[in-house]
C-alpha cells in the first residue's frame, strides 16, 4: 500500500464516474439559469443509446433509445462525446461521404503503447468493507491499495484501489489482465466466487462481504479494453442548409470520440475537458448564439 500523506505530497484522488457526472450535471443546471436572460432549455437524458443521427434542414436529428423507449432530439449543434465507438462519429463519416469527403472521420493514426489491448473490469466494494480476513480492518479512503493474489494463483491477478476523498458510496477495485486470463472464463456467480476465494484467500471477495448482486454483475460483465493512443482525421463538420440564408447544422467531436488514450497516460478525461473548454471559447469568440427557434446565430460568414 502507498500512503500519499507519508510521501509529503498533495494527495491525488480518484473521482468516481458517478461523482463526476453529478458535478457536470450541476454545472449544466447553473449555466442554464445564469444571467437576466434565461439560457436555452436543457434536457438531460441519461442512459440513452444513439441509434441514428443525421443533419436535416439545418438541424441535427438524433434518434436514441432509453429504458423508457425511443426519444428524438434535435439541435443545430451536435457534440459527439460518446466514446471510442462513437455513433456520432459514424454519422459524421456518412454525412461527409455524402459531401464527397469519404474517410474524413476515419482513424488517422494509432501509436504503440504497452497497455493497449489489455482488458479490464471493475468490482465495487461496499463502504467499510475489510480488505484482510485476518485483521478485519476497513480500508482507508486516502490510501491506494494493490490486492495481490496468492502465490498458488497462476497466472497471478491483481486488483488496484485508487485513493478517493470519501468511500461513502463504496470503492472500485480495478482488475486488469491480458487476453486469455482465467478471470474471464468465470461468468456465473458460483464460478466467480470459487475462483476469487482461491485467488484471494486472504481478502473477503465473496458474496457475504461484496454482495451477491454486485458479485454476479462482476462475473457477467464483459468489461472493456484499453485503446491504443489514436485520433481521427477531422474534428468538425458543417452542413449548410438548402438555399440562401438557410440554417446551418454543425457537429464536433470531443473526448474519446475524437482522440483516445489508455489510462496509463492519464490524459483521457483531461483532454476531453480541454476539448469542451476550447469549444466554449470558440463559440464565445465567434459570438455564436442559440436562437429561440433552435438555430445557430452569429456574425455574417459564420
Amino acid at each position: 500500500q502507498v500512503d500519499l500523506d507519508q510521501r509529503r505530497r498533495t494527495p491525488a484522488q480518484w473521482i468516481p464516474r458517478a461523482d463526476l457526472v453529478a458535478i457536470l450535471d450541476e454545472a449544466v443546471r447553473a449555466t442554464a439559469s445564469m444571467g437576466d436572460v434565461p439560457g436555452p432549455p436543457v434536457a438531460r437524458v441519461y442512459g440513452a443509446e444513439v441509434r441514428q443521427a443525421a443533419a436535416v434542414e439545418g438541424t441535427w436529428r438524433v434518434e436514441a433509445r432509453t429504458e423508457k423507449g425511443a426519444v428524438v432530439l434535435q439541435a443545430p449543434l451536435l457534440v459527439g462525446a460518446d466514446g471510442l465507438r462513437s455513433a456520432v462519429r459514424d454519422a459524421l463519416e456518412a454525412q461527409a461521404a455524402a459531401q464527397g469527403r469519404a474517410g474524413a472521420f476515419a482513424v488517422a493514426k494509432q501509436l504503440p503503447c504497452p497497455s493497449a489491448g489489455l482488458r479490464y473490469k471493475v468490482l465495487t466494494l461496499p463502504p467499510g468493507m475489510p480488505l484482510c480476513r485476518r485483521t478485519g480492518a476497513a480500508h482507508d479512503p486516502a490510501v491506494a491499495y494493490v490486492l495481490r493474489s496468492a502465490p498458488s494463483c497462476k497466472p497471478s491477478l491483481r486488483a488496484g484501489l485508487l485513493p478517493v476523498r470519501s468511500a461513502e458510496r463504496g470503492r472500485s477495485a480495478n482488475f486488469i489482465t491480458r487476453d486469455g486470463h482465467p478471470l474471464w472464463a468465470h461468468e456465473s456467480l458460483a464460478q466467480m466466487q470459487v475462483y476469487l476465494k482461491e485467488a484471494f484467500p486472504h481478502v473477503p471477495l465473496d458474496a457475504e462481504h461484496v454482495g451477491e448482486a454486485e458479485l454476479e454483475r462482476f462475473a457477467r460483465a464483459r468489461g472493456g479494453r484499453f485503446p491504443a493512443p489514436q485520433r481521427c482525421k477531422s474534428a468538425a463538420l458543417v452542413t449548410p442548409g438548402e438555399g440562401e440564408g438557410a440554417p446551418t447544422a454543425a457537429a464536433v467531436l470531443a473526448g474519446d470520440a475524437l482522440h483516445s488514450f489508455p489510462p496509463d497516460l492519464g490524459q483521457g478525461v483531461n483532454s476531453g475537458l480541454q476539448d469542451a473548454l476550447r469549444l466554449a471559447h470558440w463559440l464565445d469568440e465567434h459570438e455564436v448564439r442559440f436562437s429561440g427557434a433552435g438555430h445557430l446565430g452569429g456574425p455574417p460568414g459564420l
